[in-house]
């Protein structure tokens, strides 16, 4: 997990983040708290992760990846190990608890990094059902190297699913 979390802050560090951080210097509250915060914490990386270091980290994630996907079809897994925020509350200002600890960042809860920068491998998210205080879940779904067909058709059929599962069409109440 420290491999993939310091592989996710050096890719977004060396990638968009001055970008973003003069954005704002320039038009301050353009960007999302969210946004702001990711670039943030990606420019500290980029001071103690040079992209060679960010690469190889990135690489390494790959192998374990590939090594797991080599024995399965597809994977499917939450999007966050974590309960999710209520409409309208931002994720910067709320601390995650898991298990009762404290996380130190909200990404830490977040199980899409290890696929969306350090793999080769396609993600699909897909709805998965409702929280029990209103908000729409999901899950994704990892299929191996190049099997997008897969991919889509295990998210369809978990669409199918769970569509099959909710009575009507709802939707989270906003506030």
């Amino acid at each position: 997990m420290d491999d993939i979390k310091r592989a996710l802050w050096a890719h977004f560090g060396v990638g968009r983040s001055a970008e973003i951080l003069e954005l704002h210097r320039r038009r301050p509250g353009l960007i999302t708290p969210y946004t702001l915060d990711y670039a943030q914490h990606g420019a500290e990386a980029a001071a103690r992760v040079d992209a060679a270091t960010g690469r190889a980290l990135e690489l390494a994630v790959q192998e374990q990846l590939d090594r797991v996907l080599a024995r399965y079809d597809a994977l499917v897994l939450p999007t966050v190990g974590a309960t999710s925020f209520a409409a309208g509350e931002d994720y910067v200002d709320t601390k995650l608890v898991v298990d009762g600890e404290e996380l130190d960042h909200f990404s830490d809860a977040s199980l899409t990094p290890a696929f969306n920068i350090c793999s080769a491998h396609p993600v699909v998210a897909v709805p998965s059902g409702w929280a029990s205080h209103g908000v729409p879940t999901g899950v994704q779904v990892v299929a191996g190297k190049w099997a997008d067909t897969t991919a889509f058709r295990v998210a369809a059929a978990i669409e199918r699913g769970v569509r099959a599962g909710c009575a009507g069409d709802r939707r989270p109440v906003v506030a």
